[in-house]
């Protein structure tokens, strides 16, 4: 296939090539390219259409493919978050659970697995008992087991009769350091 100059576009038995049709289009010479092939201009059409629908929904199903990848990914970085969530509002939960039950009364014997006395009815809450009840796996019970309610407690019984290891030094007088200069 030559131009009006002479000019060779194409030699016979070669390639068409995105190139070859673009020399063949520069010198206008698109149709006489299509006959040389055998092909008419409603069949390249066509066919054109069609690679160009193909391709399309190639590149389509691919982005179908990564917003799934994506949307999985997402999917998952999402459960991890809930998941560590719970798992700190459990936790958070459980030690409001402890800190509202230390010092508190039980309402019935705590046991072990293997029947030993952790705590029994009436005896105070106290960091070691938790630690066992823990441990043992009966925390559950010793935290549902809480006596709740406020206790009447008179003035007499406001003073304990031995001191805490966290109070204030006593003198001899009974008063603590603090009570003994307010006082005076």
């Amino acid at each position: 296939m030559r131009t009006d100059d002479g000019l060779i576009i194409a030699a016979s038995g070669q390639i068409v090539t995105e190139s070859l049709l673009d020399r063949a289009q520069i010198y206008a010479k698109e149709i006489e390219l299509l006959n040389a092939v055998g092909l008419n201009l409603a069949t390249a059409v066509r066919s054109t259409v069609s690679d160009r629908w193909l391709e399309n929904k190639v590149q389509l199903g691919d982005r179908a493919s990564i917003a799934q990848e994506n949307l999985n990914t997402f999917w998952q970085a999402l459960k991890a978050k809930a998941e560590k969530l719970q798992r700190r509002s459990r936790r958070a939960m459980k030690n409001q659970r402890i800190e509202q039950a230390l010092g508190r009364p039980v309402t019935r014997v705590i046991l072990d697995p293997e029947e030993n006395v952790i705590l029994n009815v009436g005896e105070l809450i106290t960091h070691r008992a938790v630690s066992q009840a823990e441990t043992s796996g009966v925390l559950n019970i010793l935290l549902s087991s809480v006596y709740s309610k406020e206790p009447q407690i008179s003035d007499k019984e406001l003073r304990a009769s031995e001191h805490g290891t966290a109070a204030l030094v006593h003198h001899g007088n009974g008063r603590s350091q603090l009570e003994s200069k307010s006082i005076l």
